[in-house]
């Protein structure tokens, strides 16, 4: 625990030290202006969709971007190389995230309107630790941002399939078998009307996808990050 601890406080230095909060503020401001701006039923639907596409930039992208700014500055074969096991480092780059987004999106929904608050939490842990996951998953085998970002975009088109229920394009039970699918049914009942019975499945599912991604991301982390 101790480690784990030690670790999210040097992983919220390097968000810190590299601009990512600042990043997120300006992001905040801008969505905030942007919602004000619109007319209060759209910007009510709009909402939920602007969260999601943050969480993508929040867990996908800052968590890819602080393993190559270590890989770049020469720490992470350093952490490795210390009792620090895989699965702290992958807990830790999650718990640091899913604090700057809890931040970030309770400012923002504050300003812009209203929702049911503890799944809306609930929704931006999951998500952000989902899409943390991914992103460090995916980043391992790349050295530089350059090599990284195409890929990533074309990745993203899989990843975010389930933005299709938010859009009211598609209704599927298949959807659920989508590891994003879970958390975003709960970022859905932050703000509409959801059943009882299909939170407690997303509650659930989100629940395994987590587990599932967590035991997958520390063995492939363990064993590839650090390697030319």
């Amino acid at each position: 625990m101790k480690r784990l601890v030690a670790t999210v406080r040097r992983d919220l230095k390097l968000l810190y030290r590299n601009g990512f909060f600042h990043a997120a503020a300006v992001v905040a401001g801008i969505l905030i202006l942007v919602l004000r701006a619109l007319p209060p039923d759209f910007a009510a639907w709009l909402l939920p969709l602007a969260l999601l596409g943050n969480f993508v930039t929040n867990g996908f992208y800052f968590a890819a971007g602080m393993m190559l700014l270590e890989k770049a500055e020469r720490t992470l074969d350093v952490q490795f190389a210390t009792p620090l096991r895989s699965a702290e480092y992958v807990g830790a780059k999650i718990v640091a995230l899913s604090l700057l987004t809890l931040v970030e999106t309770g400012v923002i929904v504050v300003a812009s309107g209203h929702s049911r608050y503890l799944l809306l939490g609930l929704s931006t842990v999951a998500l952000t630790a989902v899409l943390g996951q991914l992103g460090l998953l995916m980043v391992t085998r790349y050295r530089s941002i350059n090599e990284f970002l195409m890929p990533s975009v074309l990745v993203m088109y899989a990843v975010m399939l389930p933005a299709v229920d938010l859009l009211g394009l598609w209704d599927s039970a298949l959807l659920y078998f989508h590891p994003l699918y879970p958390p975003m049914v709960l970022l859905e009942a932050a703000f509409r009307p959801v059943s009882g019975l299909e939170t407690v499945v997303a509650l659930v599912l989100t629940a395994a996808w987590i587990a599932v991604g967590m035991a997958i991301s520390q063995r492939v982390i363990g064993r590839f990050a650090t390697t030319p």
